[in-house]
């Protein structure tokens, strides 16, 4: 995407597929708006779904998310490790070809055995499925011959948005039998539940990008035509002082600019006007650094919660970037200083319920 020399451009797509398979389905259903039409008096633009306020004098240069239950680090669950199929409870963890207990075997496992089961395999049981649905479905979609970074963090990520850490909980499933899960176990469930069947409004600003990142040792291009470049950074700051700056809340990023994507939750950020410049337009140029903060994947599992503890990982990248504003103080455009930059942003809203098979993971929760 190219800026014109009053506006820029948004493109927001409704759904949003991250370390998995390339989108197959979403990327051609996308609406063009211009987010600075709007009269100058009011504002405001909307994205993400919200208004937010566009004036850079009105907006924080820094701010943190106020809900520290929310944004946990977690599995993605690479699909070359049998997904959310993975025992990963079990002293050797094991994804593939596993066989599940019939329900004699599993009204006489004991919890500690029914432990080490998978975290599909635990809600085929709490659902009273001693032919495993779950397992089933997830064994069709993980394979072996899968990239390292393929998986579930498009699931992930807006279920750390969502829902606070989950507490372990042992619940009983229609025959008596009680089904213990761990923190990790139900984190999985909601991965997946959202990767796949939440059916939430997606909304997203830029498109995901497919050209593959320069080979190691050279330097990331700069030419605005790499991916688009449609990830204005004028529209960035504004998502990222309007939704943590003024409220405190997260939204979702692919902080990898190329082919892989990986989404997380942006928690924290710090920015600073390194310069500024005015032209005989009385528009001025703002050279920005912002210090952004997000939390990161943990490809170790749980059985109890890890915000607090040295297993909740927050990562750290900094960008470089120009904002144009004019006279009374309104983002006009901007344009990226840094090659390294996020690749989109985007939030899925939780769904209103749980519904069908899936309807016991709201047992599971905490809050």
């Amino acid at each position: 995407m190219r800026s014109s020399t009053t506006s820029l451009l948004l493109v927001l797509a409704g759904l949003t597929v991250g370390c998995g398979k390339p989108i197959t389905n979403g990327s051609e259903d996308v609406v063009a708006k211009d987010p600075y039409s709007r009269p100058k008096e009011v504002g405001t633009v909307e994205l993400l779904g919200v208004m937010m306020v566009a004036n850079f004098n009105e907006l924080p240069l820094q701010g943190e998310i106020h809900d520290q239950g929310r944004y946990w680090s977690g599995d993605y669950w690479q699909h070359n490790r049998g997904s959310i199929n993975r025992r990963w409870y079990t002293a050797v963890p094991v994804g593939f070809d596993t066989v599940s207990p019939g329900r004699d075997a599993v009204a006489s496992m004991g919890l500690e055995a029914l432990k080490e089961l998978a975290p599909s395999e635990k809600y085929d049981l709490l659902m009273g499925r001693y032919d495993y649905p779950l397992k089933k479905e997830v064994t069709r979609l993980a394979r072996r011959t899968a990239k390292d970074w393929e998986g579930l963090c498009h699931g992930w990520a807006p279920a750390t948005l969502n829902h606070r850490e989950p507490e372990p909980k042992t619940l009983t499933n229609p025959h008596g039998i009680e089904i213990p899960f761990g923190s990790s176990d139900i984190k999985a469930l909601l991965t997946y539940y959202y990767a796949y069947h939440s059916g939430g409004k997606s909304s997203q600003i830029g498109k995901r990008c497919y050209k593959d990142a320069p080979a190691a040792g050279t330097e990331l291009q700069q030419e605005t035509d790499q991916c688009n470049d449609d990830l204005d950074p004028g529209l960035f700051h504004i998502v990222l002082a309007n939704k943590v700056g003024l409220k405190g809340e997260s939204f979702l990023a692919d902080m990898d600019r190329y082919r892989e994507v990986w989404n997380h939750p942006i928690v924290t950020f710090t920015s600073k006007v390194l310069s500024e410049s005015v032209n005989r337009k009385k528009v001025r140029t703002l050279t920005v650094n912002t210090q952004l903060y997000y939390v990161d994947e943990k490809e170790e599992n749980f059985w109890t919660p890890t915000i607090g503890t040295s297993e909740h990982v927050t990562t750290h990248k900094s960008y470089d970037y120009q904002l144009d504003v004019d006279a009374d103080g309104k983002i006009l455009r901007g344009r990226w200083i840094s090659a390294d930059r996020p690749d989109f942003v985007w939030s899925l809203k939780r769904p209103e319920r749980f519904e069908g098979y899936f309807l016991r993971i709201e047992d599971l929760l905490t809050e």
